[in-house]
């Protein structure tokens, strides 16, 4: 598949449910989705979530609240942490560094830099890790709502490389520990998804997923350590398939590389997903 244009939306803080060595970062248990929609006095409605496939991301233990679609619009998968750290910006760099030829570099930084007529665009509340991007554009937002703004008026003006947002509310509702705020926050972001899914052009990529988990129900460390979404949607092919576990965020900056040809260290051993989407 040829992309011209990759989305990336980090929805930090949502968890899918305890990872395999979660015993080893006191999250036994944890599954953030689950316990806030459990918690909540309000109804979960994300039906644009949902026909990309993610309740049938539960396989093992599914969702009453879902059904499992039976022919997604997109590709999914849960992502495994390969980091031995956990914190909130652990999974950013697991994602994004990579090993080029001859230094670990982020790939949000090599996209402008090795081509120059492609952008990467960071729309996000302050991070010093997007900051120390120097080729990249950063634009600094205060909301939700602001950023999806944004994110519409850059798709009328760019029409190659890397789009990346990443929100908030979640992350904020899941430190407050207010289950019907982060609720209403994903029932929310729904809405602006559908938007965009329906605004893309035939050659772009959509990538969903979080950098990192939060069952803020559960007594023990923040963020608890919990498999990650992965959902892929391009309108090139509407007909999706489980993308399995993934080991590390890291196939998503290596479906990065390989979209946009990035020079990479051939002793680099992050496969990706790209080869799966068919």
């Amino acid at each position: 598949m040829n992309f011209r244009r990759v989305i990336l939306l980090d929805l930090a803080s949502l968890g899918i449910g305890e990872s395999s060595d979660a015993n080893q970062f006191d999250s036994v248990g944890a599954d953030t989705l689950r316990h806030a929609i459990e918690q909540a006095d309000i109804p979960i409605q994300i039906p644009h979530l949902e026909s990309l496939g993610l309740a049938n991301i539960f396989w093992q233990n599914p969702l009453t609240q879902f059904e499992s679609n039976e022919y997604p619009n997109g590709f999914f998968g849960r992502i495994q942490l390969a980091s031995k750290s956990n914190t909130k910006i652990t999974g950013i760099r697991e994602m994004f560094d990579y090993q080029a030829p001859t230094r670990t570099a982020s790939v949000l930084d090599s996209i402008p830099r090795q081509h120059p007529k492609l952008s990467t665009t960071i729309i996000s509340y302050f991070q010093s890790y997007f900051a120390s991007q120097e080729a990249a554009q950063l634009v600094d937002i205060d909301n939700d709502v602001e950023a999806f703004k944004l994110l519409k008026d850059q798709l009328k003006i760019v029409d190659s490389g890397l789009l990346l947002v990443r929100l908030q509310a979640l992350e904020q509702a899941a430190d407050d520990g207010n289950a019907n705020q982060y609720i209403a926050s994903l029932n929310d972001i729904d809405l602006h998804i559908g938007k965009l899914l329906s605004s893309l052009h035939h050659n772009d990529l959509v990538i969903i997923t979080s950098s990192y988990a939060n069952d803020f129900t559960l007594k023990g460390a923040q963020p608890t350590r919990e498999y990650l979404p992965l959902l892929t949607y391009t309108p090139n092919n509407v007909s999706g398939h489980a993308l399995g576990i993934r080991r590390t965020l890291g196939d998503i900056g290596k479906a990065l590389i390989d979209i946009f040809s990035i020079d990479e260290d051939p002793k680099y051993q992050i496969h990706g997903f790209l080869g799966e989407m068919h």
